[in-house]
C-alpha cells in the first residue's frame, strides 16, 4: 500500500501529441505484362503487340525494353525478325521515385524457307512458232534467302526449243534450293506449218506452162523443171493485117521451187526465146528471175528478196537498153513490161518480161512466186 499525503501535489500530465496522416506509406506501383507471353515460343515474322500496364495513384512513367534496351511502346509490336530467345521489361516509376519492374521472355522460330522462282522468256507462254524455227531457250531460276542447286528444263538455256512437228507443247522447268523447296512453271506454246505459196513460171501462154515447177503454187513445195527448147504456135483469135503465122520458140527453160523452215523461194529462166506475133518480132536471151519469202518468226512480217535480169532484148531488130530496171515498153500491138515486180503481204512475184497484146495474147516470161505465212 502507498500513502498519499492529502496535501501533497500531483506532477501535471504531459499535453497529448496529435500525428494526422494524409496517405498510407508509399507503395512501389504495379507492372503488368499480357503480351507478349512468358515462355510463349512465336512464329517468324508474326505480329505480336506488346501489351502492359503500370499502375499507381502517382506514376510517372511506365517503360518497356527490349533485350537490346530499345525502347517498347505499349501497343507497338515486338521483335520477331530474328529468330532464338528475347525479352521484353516494363518499368514504372512513381513521384516518389519507387520503382517496378518485370520481364518475360519469349523465343522466335526460325524463318521458313522461301522457294525459289522460276521464270521463262523463251518460249513465251501461248507463243506461235513455225515448223523448224530456231528459238533458242531462255529460262532463269532465283532464289532470295539461299541458293538456287538445280534449274532444269527440256532443253538447256540457249539450246532450241522443240519445233520439229506441228501442235500444242509445254516447256516445263523446275528449280531447287539449298533447302530443297522446289519451284516448277510451265508454259505452252503452239507449234505451225508455214502455209504459203511458190511457184517457178519460166514461160506461161494461153494457159500454157512450160518447164514450170509446184504448179499448183499451194502448198509450197520443193520441185524442179527443166524444158530443153519448146515451140508454140498461135493462131490469133481474130486474123488481123492478113497476118497467119505467130509463134514462140525457146531455148532452155528451168525453174525450181523450194520449201524451207519458214520460208517458200522460187525461181524461173529462159535462155532464149523468139516472139512473132502479128509482123513484130521480139528476141530475149538470158533471161531470169527469183523469189524469196523468210519468215524470222510468226508475228514479224516476212522478208522480201526477189530480182529478176534480162542480158539482151531487141524489139523487131532494134536494141532495148536499161534492162536492169523496171521498164515498160509501149508497142503497136500492145504492152511490153519488164522487171515486173508485186508484192501482196508476205508474197512477192519478179517477172522478167510480161507482154498483153490487145487483150488477145497475155504471155509472161520467167516468173517467180514466193510468200510463207504462219
Amino acid at each position: 500500500s502507498v500513502a498519499i499525503d492529502s496535501d501533497a501535489t500531483l506532477p501535471a500530465e504531459p499535453p497529448a501529441v496529435c500525428v494526422t496522416l494524409d496517405k498510407p506509406l508509399n507503395a512501389p506501383p504495379t507492372v503488368a505484362i499480357s503480351s507478349p507471353t512468358d515462355g510463349a515460343t512465336y512464329d517468324y515474322g508474326s505480329s505480336v503487340p506488346a501489351t502492359f500496364t503500370c499502375t499507381d495513384d502517382d506514376l510517372v512513367s511506365c517503360v518497356g525494353t527490349d533485350e537490346n534496351g530499345n525502347v517498347v511502346k505499349a501497343g507497338d509490336p515486338v521483335d520477331t525478325t530474328v529468330p532464338g530467345s528475347h525479352s521484353l521489361t516494363v518499368k514504372g516509376t512513381d513521384s516518389a521515385g519507387q520503382t517496378a519492374s518485370k520481364t518475360v521472355t519469349y523465343a522466335v522460330g526460325q524463318k521458313p524457307n522461301v522457294p525459289p522462282t522460276v521464270a521463262i522468256a523463251a518460249p513465251t507462254d501461248g507463243g506461235k512458232y513455225f515448223v523448224g524455227q530456231k528459238v533458242p531457250a531462255a529460262y532463269t531460276c532465283a532464289d532470295s534467302d539461299g541458293t538456287v542447286v538445280s534449274c532444269t528444263g527440256p532443253v538447256t538455256v540457249g539450246s532450241n526449243i522443240d519445233t520439229s512437228t506441228p501442235g500444242t507443247k509445254t516447256f516445263k522447268v523446275t528449280a531447287t534450293d539449298n533447302s530443297g523447296a522446289s519451284t516448277s512453271k510451265t508454259v505452252s506454246y503452239t507449234v505451225v506449218t508455214v502455209s504459203g505459196i511458190c511457184r517457178g513460171t519460166p514461160i506461161s501462154l494461153l494457159g500454157i506452162t512450160l518447164g514450170g515447177s509446184n504448179g499448183a503454187g499451194t502448198p509450197c513445195a520443193t520441185d524442179t523443171g527443166k524444158v530443153l527448147s519448146a515451140n508454140v504456135i498461135i493462131t490469133p483469135a481474130i486474123p488481123l493485117l492478113g497476118v497467119k503465122a505467130n509463134s514462140v520458140s525457146t531455148g532452155v527453160l528451168t525453174s525450181s521451187t523450194t520449201a524451207g523452215a519458214g520460208s517458200a523461194a522460187a525461181q524461173a529462166s529462159v535462155a532464149s526465146v523468139k516472139i512473132s506475133l502479128l509482123g513484130q518480132t521480139i528476141d530475149v536471151t538470158g533471161l531470169a528471175s527469183s523469189a524469196g519469202s523468210t519468215l524470222s518468226s510468226c508475228s514479224a512480217p516476212a522478208t522480201l528478196t526477189g530480182t529478176s535480169t534480162i542480158a539482151a532484148l531487141t524489139i523487131n531488130n532494134k536494141p532495148i537498153a536499161n534492162l536492169d530496171q523496171p521498164l515498160e515498153v509501149p508497142l503497136i500491138i500492145g504492152s511490153l513490161g519488164l522487171n515486173e515486180r508485186s508484192v501482196v503481204g508476205n508474197t512477192i512475184t519478179e517477172s522478167g518480161l510480161h507482154l498483153n497484146v490487145l487483150g488477145l495474147v497475155d504471155l509472161a516470161l520467167g516468173q517467180s512466186v514466193a510468200g510463207a505465212t504462219c
